[in-house]
């Protein structure tokens, strides 16, 4: 079936754009308007539909932290209506060849939604294959799951299923749809090749999407056609997003972006575009939700910026907007906590942590527990109970050291040493030298790529062997936990 826009008058040349073209990024903005949007008979429309409810339910799926759930019914998406899905997400079907038409892994032959015409031999049909954007929330919900559980291999996985994506997206039918989903598996492929500790390869993806996701400005934000709650919405998400995170890098990078792209770097402007997203219901809404409060309550606490009260009071509404949509949801309830303890109110920050701590699905998502541990010692500092802190920290060290992890470790061990040394109570000496001991450990492992928090951890504990004999100091302690909290976890009052 030939992949073709429907026009009003089948006898326009121009009404029709070829795949080739817009898959090599020639496709004039003015070429995709409104107008020429895919045009489907009332069963099509009917199932294109169904589509997009089941992407609402998978999200509303992973928020309430049932990741599983949510990857089965991405998976079954990404079958279409031929129940076979295009490959198994296990395989490595993309790798570097992931960008050409013969990549592995992709069907034979697209979903067909119908057209306006009666003749299914027409020459003109309009054939839009969601199985792409399934594949892509598979991928990247699989991301999500593996981090949180702590998988071995997960990057790996999750890498094979983006170019799977990706795949399945090239031989969806020329609609500006098309272009969001593989930016997207680009910019994403970038981003897991960062974390694979290939920076090359990751920032040579990132630049590619750009190719994709510059569409996103000219036909996907007005865009005004079928699918315009997924494809506004991802507009204005990822603009936002876009716009957001360059505004973090430093004045000369912030530049160089803005040059190289044509994108003008605003902050202000992505965050009214996030809080757009969200206000509109779009397939995307409590994603541009999550990252608007995160930015309010998280980052500019790490930024060292001051957060407003009206700022504070609109991430409340958005909360109490998602604890309706989204209940019991790890990610906002994080969220909720760290706004409690932007207003200084601990205990209720605590309590909320302490809700999310026994929650069932922790069991295997042992990566968010190991989170939510530390955060609960971090606001037990900021009220200066040093046991509770102490307890918290060994706590997550324990998870990491439980599920084979390494990283994160030896700073999770150093600082419980430090509040155990600090509160000074019945059996503390004992714990910070259990502590002290599990560096130990730690050391003489075969690891040379420690993250920054844990090299500071070898060297606070080469001065306790060195400089102190072995022999716990409260002054030593106080002053290392008292720099960790004003410089590293931003945790002082």
């Amino acid at each position: 079936k030939k992949e073709m826009w429907l026009d009003d008058d089948d006898d326009d040349d121009n009404s029709g754009v070829s795949s080739s073209a817009a898959e090599n990024g020639e496709v004039n903005s003015s070429s995709i308007s409104n107008a020429s949007a895919p045009k489907l008979n009332d069963a099509a429309n009917d199932r294109f539909e169904a589509d997009v409810a089941s992407m609402r339910e998978g999200t509303k799926l992973y928020l309430t932290n049932d990741f599983r759930s949510a990857e089965a019914l991405f998976r079954r998406g990404m079958a279409g209506d031929d129940g076979d899905a295009i490959s198994s997400s296990n395989e490595n079907i993309g790798g570097d060849d992931a960008n050409n038409d013969d990549a592995g892994g992709k069907s034979d032959e697209i979903v067909d939604y119908g057209s306006d015409g009666s003749d299914d031999d027409a020459d003109t049909e309009a054939c839009i294959d969601l199985r792409g954007a399934f594949a892509l929330q598979y991928a990247i919900v699989g991301l999500l799951r593996g981090v949180a559980s702590m998988e071995d291999d997960q990057l790996d996985t999750s890498l094979a299923r983006l170019w799977e994506a990706d795949a399945m997206a090239a031989r969806d039918a020329p609609w500006v749809g098309r272009k969001v989903v593989r930016g997207v598996c680009q910019l994403m492929a970038g981003i897991v090749e960062c974390l694979r500790k290939r920076p090359a390869k990751g920032v040579c993806h990132m630049a590619g999407s750009w190719m994709y996701l510059r569409a996103l400005r000219t036909e996907a934000l007005d865009y005004d056609g079928l699918g315009r709650e997924v494809v506004r919405s991802s507009a204005l998400l990822g603009l936002g997003a876009f716009a957001l995170i360059l505004s973090l890098l430093p004045d000369g990078l912030v530049r160089a972006a803005s040059w190289t792209t044509g994108f003008e770097v605003d902050r202000a402007a992505g965050l009214e575009m996030l809080r757009a997203c969200q206000k509109e219901g779009g397939v995307y809404a409590p994603i541009a939700a999550l990252g608007w409060i995160s930015f309010t309550v998280d980052t500019k606490a790490f930024l060292g910026e001051e957060q407003t009260e009206a700022e504070l009071t609109e991430c409340e509404a958005l909360l109490k907007w998602a604890n309706a949509s989204f209940p019991d949801s790890l990610f906002f309830g994080i969220l909720e906590a760290d706004l409690h303890a932007s207003r200084r109110q601990l205990p209720e920050a605590l309590s909320v942590l302490d809700r999310a701590m026994v929650m069932p699905c922790l069991d295997e998502l042992r990566a968010l527990k190991a989170v939510l541990s530390y955060k609960k010692a971090i606001y037990h500092l900021a009220a200066l109970d040093w046991i509770e802190a102490a307890k918290a920290f060994e706590l997550s060290q324990s998870i990491y050291k439980a599920s084979g992890r390494r990283s994160l470790g030896p700073s999770m061990a150093i600082y419980a040493a430090h509040c155990f040394c600090i509160d000074g109570g019945d059996g503390c000496e004992e714990a910070a030298k259990r502590m002290m001991d599990e560096i130990v450990v730690y050391k003489a492992m075969d690891k040379s790529n420690w993250p920054r928090p844990d090299r500071m951890a070898f060297l606070a504990h080469a001065e306790y062997e060195n400089d102190h004999g072995c022999n716990t100091n409260v002054n030593w302690s106080l002053l290392h936990i008292a720099t960790a909290m004003a410089i590293t976890m931003r945790c002082t009052l």
